[in-house]
């Protein structure tokens, strides 16, 4: 099954254009684990694009019943999974901003919302 969001929380998403999920089927230790397992990946630029392999857990989490309804009910029932995962580690250059390319899509904007994009953190951020 799925999650999905309330009207609260859609509305939340509408006006701020963004909305933060904490999965109930995932505890802190699950997110430790995920974590861990990405610090240990010393090189983020060669695990471009293949976190699956390497953070089955964080599959785990957008597959999960929260974050599967809230895709479904911001972008449909309909909406696909874009094959694009890249790991980012902080450190003293953190990135402000984040934004990625619309390659392939003939326009940015549209009246109905078509894509989404959505960051996981294992740990808390500030």
């Amino acid at each position: 099954g799925q999650l999905r969001l309330s009207d609260r929380q859609l509305r939340q998403f509408i006006a701020r254009g963004y909305i933060l999920l904490s999965p109930p089927e995932f505890d802190a230790e699950f997110h430790a684990v995920v974590a861990a397992t990405a610090e240990a990946q010393q090189d983020p630029v060669s695990s471009s694009n293949n976190l699956a392999p390497l953070l089955p857990n964080a599959t785990r989490v957008v597959h999960g019943p929260t974050v599967r309804g809230a895709l479904a009910s911001i972008l449909g029932r309909g909406y696909t999974m874009h094959a694009h995962r890249h790991l980012h580690h902080s450190g003293g250059a953190d990135q402000v901003w984040h934004k990625d390319s619309y390659w392939g899509t003939r326009k940015m904007r549209d009246h109905l919302p078509t894509m989404a994009m959505a960051l996981y953190y294992p740990r808390r951020v500030t």
